[in-house]
């Protein structure tokens, strides 16, 4: 089974668009972090991006005790909800990465997902507004994703906001336990 992904990487330093020319969501929405009570939310965001982007269904239980881990032992990381107004339309994980290399945490951005009516609206642009003014506290050099590389529309809105492709290959092996 051949494993399609792409991982990209971002640098404040490499950005193609200052913030400043980023196109602008509509003032009513914005991301913020989320809290326990998003736990259902997460979930149908998480859900419909599986089945879009992967055409997988995820088992209910597995994923809401997945969710649920995030909150009980933060350091797994933290979720951010995209917002209409008090409606959640969109959601991230952020999970950190320690780099030995770099003495440094890198960012990767996770079951990232914007409803359809809310996408093209600059959601993902104000998402790295938000991460790039909550990195230098975490001393974060880089945030990286992973992407399926037949996702063109992803593919472009991530390298229009300063991504690139890197020359590793993503490779998975399932254990059985």
């Amino acid at each position: 089974m051949a494993i399609a992904c792409l991982c990209l990487r971002y640098s404040n330093a490499m950005t193609t668009l200052h913030p400043s020319e980023r196109p602008q969501p509509p003032s009513t929405l914005g991301w913020r972090l989320a809290h326990v009570g998003d736990q259902a939310h997460l979930c149908r965001l998480i859900t419909a991006m599986a089945l879009e982007s992967e055409n997988r269904q995820l088992h209910a239980e597995t994923l809401s005790a997945g969710v649920a881990a995030v909150f009980e032992q933060p350091s797994r990381g933290t979720y951010w909800v995209l917002c209409a107004g008090e409606a959640p339309v969109g959601c991230t994980l952020i999970t950190p990465e320690w780099s030995d290399w770099n003495n440094a945490t890198y960012w990767w951005i996770q079951s990232l997902y914007i409803e359809p009516a809310h996408r093209g609206l600059g959601g993902f642009e104000l998402l790295l507004v938000e991460l790039e003014k909550s990195a230098p506290a975490g001393h974060v050099p880089e945030l990286r994703l992973y992407v399926e590389q037949h996702n063109q529309r992803a593919l472009r809105v991530y390298l229009r906001n300063g991504f690139e492709g890197q020359h590793y290959h993503c490779m998975t092996k399932t254990l059985s336990h």
